[in-house]
């Protein structure tokens, strides 16, 4: 049996965000890195939206861990700007994207369900 290490809990608080509007707003932060694996298990959790393959040599598949009406998706990088917007046709809780004519980088899928929106980071090779 794989001994496993202790949890490491990172928290943050007391940072406070001003928009240009001059609206302020705090927040904090539990962050909980299990063992610095790629990823976190928590019990009771089950995904609902997973990314296939990721990182990406061009295209990527989501899949909802339930059957969802998807409304559209849209990909965004990580300058918040949206790159490949208005992804409509033919998208089921089982699609692929073709993200080919992206460069190499860090980038979201935003997809839109009945009064639901679902986002993913991923990366481009």
């Amino acid at each position: 049996m794989k001994k496993l290490l202790p949890l490491v809990v990172l928290l943050f608080t007391g940072w406070a965000l001003k928009a240009q509007s001059g609206c302020v707003a705090s927040a904090s932060l539990d962050v909980v890195i299990n063992n610095c694996t790629s990823g976190m298990h928590i019990p009771g959790y089950q995904q609902r939206l997973i990314l296939t393959p990721n990182p990406s040599d061009g295209h990527i598949s989501f899949r909802f861990a339930r059957e969802q009406k998807i409304e559209k998706a849209e990909i965004i990088n990580a300058y918040g700007q949206v790159v490949i917007p208005h992804i409509e046709n033919g998208l089921s809780s089982h699609s692929q994207i073709s993200v080919e004519a992206l460069p190499p980088g860090v980038y979201f899928i935003r997809i839109f369900s009945e009064n639901k929106v679902y986002s993913e980071h991923f990366l481009r090779k």
